[in-house]
């Protein structure tokens, strides 16, 4: 971890038009801490990231209303008098982007979460206030590691803030929680999974103990996906399923068919479809646990019905089925129980991309669903004595016999 005597040279990890948009604001009589995962980032490699999260504050009280219009005269003031684009967030955050690099600058605020068992990840209320002490003002954050600041002193100065002792958990590499709040917000089992993932670090024997108490009945799909993308959805799996078997943690209702997956056989996860696809290229995977797993995560009956006949042709040997067509007569060949599978496999370049198709089946077996049939004139020849179900097998034995 980079010693904080590194804090002396901090400003050289910017760019210039940073250091000139936050001289701006410290001018104002405003001052800035960055706070969150660029600190910690920093001080474990020192690298600043590109997403800069300041608490913004001033010397003299404010509180509600009189603070928040304060900071929006100062959004406005950015915008109109020196040309920044300024993006007001919830909770009264200003967001600056300038090149590639996003500033955010919210206040200090206290939350209140509300009275009730299961909680999402914005049932809290929020009291704001311009001089809220670290203390007070960094007990809302998830991690200790996430609760360390820099604030941003008269010139080139910089004051290392660690009010939970979060430098010491970066040392040992341990994920631990500031206080019993952490456990309201379900998102926050995600992104201590995501961590211990992401950094390598080993959670607290306080946060081990006690991770049972997270309610997961209202963390939702949406911040499965937003967590676990960063480390993989299959990791992510992977990790909320360990995290039942070594705490008991209980999962939410759309996730209850994790256990049937095979993470070990996964990779590059990054969507819910992509999500399902791999578990039904596992063989071992039944078609009732496709079926579920689509229903829980809401994806529309079309994908798990095309994925069971995927699975179904991925059995077909198909250049055997297509020796065993070749040079027949049509009557012969329709006895080729098999045929019924080609005229299923071309029926599915309508709705699924060849992208998907090629997951469960061979080049060549894709090439055939996905190309133009031959063999016109053949059967332009013999369509007349063929009743109308048989077209489509028709067209496919023409083509194996186009030659």
């Amino acid at each position: 971890m980079s010693d904080s005597k590194s804090l002396k040279n901090f400003s050289e990890h910017y760019p210039k038009e940073v250091r000139e948009l936050l001289s701006l604001i410290l001018s104002k009589g405003f001052s800035l801490t960055l706070v969150g995962g660029a600190v910690r980032d920093f001080l474990l490699d020192g690298v600043v990231s590109k997403d800069l999260d300041f608490e913004i504050r001033l010397s003299t009280h404010l509180s509600g209303d009189a603070w928040l219009e304060k900071l929006a005269t100062l959004g406005k003031s950015l915008t109109k008098d020196h040309s920044y684009k300024v993006e007001v967030l919830s909770f009264n955050i200003l967001r600056i982007k300038i090149a590639d690099y996003e500033v955010e600058l919210s206040s200090p605020r206290q939350e209140t979460f509300l009275d009730r068992e299961a909680l999402g990840h914005s049932d809290f209320s929020g009291t704001f206030s311009s001089d809220l002490n670290y203390t007070e003002a960094y007990k809302r954050r998830d991690f200790t590691v996430n609760a360390i600041g820099i604030e941003f002193l008269v010139g080139d100065e910089f004051k290392l803030v660690d009010p939970y002792s979060g430098v010491k958990d970066l040392s040992s590499k341990t994920l631990n929680y500031i206080d019993e709040s952490f456990f309201k917000d379900p998102v926050r089992f995600l992104r201590a999974l995501r961590f211990k993932v992401k950094l390598g670090f080993t959670l607290s024997r306080e946060l081990k103990d006690n991770i049972v108490y997270f309610n997961l009945e209202k963390l939702s799909k949406f911040y499965f996906l937003q967590e676990g993308r960063k480390i993989g959805l299959e990791r992510m799996v992977y990790e909320m399923n360990f995290s039942v078997r070594k705490f008991a943690v209980k999962l939410p209702a759309w996730a209850s068919e994790f256990s049937n997956i095979d993470t070990s056989l996964l990779s590059c996860i990054n969507s819910l479809e992509e999500l399902l696809i791999a578990h039904a290229k596992n063989s071992k995977t039944s078609v009732e646990s496709i079926e579920k797993l689509a229903k829980d995560l809401g994806i529309k009956k079309s994908v798990p019905s095309a994925l069971i006949s995927l699975r179904k042709l991925a059995q077909l040997d198909f250049k055997k089925v297509c020796d065993e067509i070749s040079g027949l007569e049509f009557d012969k060949a329709c006895a080729v129980e098999e045929i019924n599978s080609l005229v299923l496999a071309r029926a599915l370049k309508s709705k699924n991309s060849r992208e998907l198709v090629g997951e469960f089946l061979s080049a060549s077996f894709v090439e055939f669903i996905f190309c133009e049939l031959e063999g016109l004139e053949k059967f332009e020849s013999l369509k007349s004595g063929i009743v109308p179900k048989q077209r489509s097998m028709l067209g496919i034995y023409c083509h194996i016999n186009k030659n």
